[in-house]
Formats: structure tokens, sequence, C-alpha cells
């Protein structure tokens, strides 16, 4: 049995084990904040290529990877909607890349995007080798990377909230400024 005393100091280590782990997820963007975003080129759902350097010097660009069975990446999905329509035509785009390791055909059959309780408006692109996940050392979906016209990250966030979305909306401000 345990008592009072014991039960203290479980609680304590769970407590400095989170601490440390939820830092070393957000230690691990700030190696990315203020740097330019790697190299890589995916591809579209349609299997065209895309090259995230080739938004360089024009568009500002949100990578969001998302997984299809993510509870907090699909309650983000709408508010990253609004904020694609609402900011598309000042330069920014959202790349939503799909973190399951999957490809086109699964993602646009009926087990993929089909049972999602909403569409994707903005562009989705896959990662099936896992390359930018690796690049970008995500660690947990959602995640979020704003990278500015130059192709240097300015913003790193891991995991939703409801209220993330303004902070967010925010960021998306001051660098497209």
């Amino acid at each position: 049995m345990l008592n009072r005393r014991g039960f203290i100091v479980i609680i304590v280590v769970m407590f400095v084990l989170l601490c440390f782990l939820n830092t070393s997820v957000f230690a691990e963007g700030d190696a990315f904040l203020n740097k330019a975003i790697p190299s890589f080129v995916g591809k579209y759902l349609d299997g065209t290529d895309v090259d995230i350097n080739s938004f360089k010097g024009n568009k500002v660009v949100l990578i969001n990877f998302w997984g299809i069975r993510c509870g907090s990446c699909i309650d983000e999905m709408p508010h990253l909607n609004v904020l694609y329509e609402k900011y598309k035509d000042q330069g920014f785009v959202i790349l939503g890349i799909n973190a399951d390791g999957v490809d086109s055909d699964f993602l646009t059959g009926p087990k993929g995007m089909r049972n999602l309780p909403l569409t994707i408006k903005y562009p989705v692109i896959i990662d099936p080798d896992m390359k930018l996940v690796d690049l970008l050392k995500m660690e947990a979906a959602p995640l979020n990377v704003l990278i500015d016209k130059n192709g240097i990250v300015r913003f790193y966030h891991v995991g939703y909230e409801q209220g993330d979305e303004k902070k967010l909306e925010e960021r998306i401000k001051a660098v497209l400024k």
C-alpha cells in the first residue's frame, strides 16, 4: 500500500517528467526558429511535385502536419480553413502535410479524407517517406511551422488547444507585414 509521502513523490516525479517532455518538444522547435527551412520536395495529391523553396520570395507559408486519426488535428482544421481563406490573397498559403506516412491513393480513397467531418480548403501534400517529418523533427501532431517570404522559420508550435488559432493568426499577420 502506498502511503501519502510515496504518493506525493510519484506525483512530483510525474510532473517533472511531463515538464521535461513538454519542454523538449518546444526546445526542438526553438532550434529551427530564425533559420532557413530545410529543402524539401513533396507531392500534391494529384502527383504534382511541390518544392518548399518555390514559395520563397513571394509567399508566407504555414506548414501544418496532421494525421487522419488525430483528433486535435481535425479540431484545428476548420480554423486553418478560415485563416487560409482570410489571408490567401495577401500572399499566404497553407500546406497541409499528412504525417501518417500514407500515399495519395489512401488519402483520396474511401478511408482517407472523405471521412473527415470537413473539406480541407488548402493544398494537401503527402510525405510518405516522412522526409519533412524527419527534417523538422516532428514529435507530435498537429505541428505548425510558419515560414516567412525569405524561407525563414518564424513560428514552430506543437499541438492544438482551443484559442491557439488566435495566436497563430497574430503570427501570420505579423509575418505578412
